[in-house]
C-alpha cells in the first residue's frame, strides 16, 4: 500500500547515504548495517499495524521497521513512533 506522508528528512539522509556508499564503496547499507531502505516498502501488511509507515526490512524472516501513525493523527513522521520504540500490534 502507498502512503500519503511526506518522505521524512530522516529516510531521506539515510537514502542520500546510501548513494553515497553505493558510488565509494559499491556496496549499500544492506551491506553495511543489514537493512534496506524503502519508504514505501510493501508485503507486510499481515503482520503490522494497518496505520503503520513501513520504511526499511533486514530481508530476512519478516523483520522490518515501521513509523506507528497512530491511527492517522501523526503528521510528521519525524516525530512518530516507530517499530524500534517497541510498539506491538
Amino acid at each position: 500500500m502507498t502512503n500519503s506522508y511526506s518522505k521524512p528528512i530522516t529516510i531521506l539522509k539515510l537514502e542520500e547515504l546510501n548513494e553515497k556508499l553505493l558510488i565509494e564503496t559499491n556496496n549499500d547499507l544492506d551491506y553495511f548495517l543489514g537493512v534496506y531502505i524503502d519508504f514505501n516498502m510493501e508485503g507486510y501488511d499481515n503482520i503490522t499495524p494497518l496505520d503503520s509507515i513501513v520504511f526499511a526490512s533486514t530481508g530476512a524472516d519478516g523483520d522490518h521497521f515501521a513509523f506507528d501513525t497512530i491511527n492517522g493523527s501523526i503528521e510528521d513522521l519525524e516525530e512518530a513512533p516507530n517499530s524500534a520504540d517497541g510498539f506491538t500490534r
